[in-house]
């Protein structure tokens, strides 16, 4: 199986898992909590371990592209912070997801488009 089916195979999962969680009991509650901290938590590590060894690089970075790397960041901690108020669905999962990964790309795109600056 391919990297790319199996990954959007995990978020097709992981979204089931937070529609199925949509009811109001408790339990539910809690776990779409705990997913959203270990989804933040994720993401910061990530943001911190990217900073971390491409500092030098970003500083060389135009302003066009630095605001594009701080404002996705900033929308896709938004989107998990907000995502208890408007993810209550199967599609809202899924769209929640393709936001988030399309912050995560446009990180991606600014990182590696740094490493030329250098």
């Amino acid at each position: 199986m391919s990297p790319v089916v199996r990954n959007v195979l995990i978020v097709v999962a992981i979204a089931a898992v937070v529609s199925l969680s949509s009811t109001a009991s408790a339990g539910a509650v809690v776990l779409r909590s705990l997913l959203s901290l270990a989804i933040l938590a994720g993401m910061l590590y990530f943001g911190y371990v990217l900073w971390r060894e491409n500092r030098s690089r970003l500083s060389y970075l135009p302003a066009a592209q630095r605001a594009l790397l701080i404002g996705a960041a900033v929308v896709a901690v938004a989107l998990v912070l907000t995502s208890p108020l408007w993810v209550k669905g199967f599609v809202a999962a899924i769209v929640f997801f393709a936001l988030l990964g399309a912050c995560a790309y446009a990180i991606y795109r600014v990182v590696d488009e740094a490493r030329g600056y250098y």
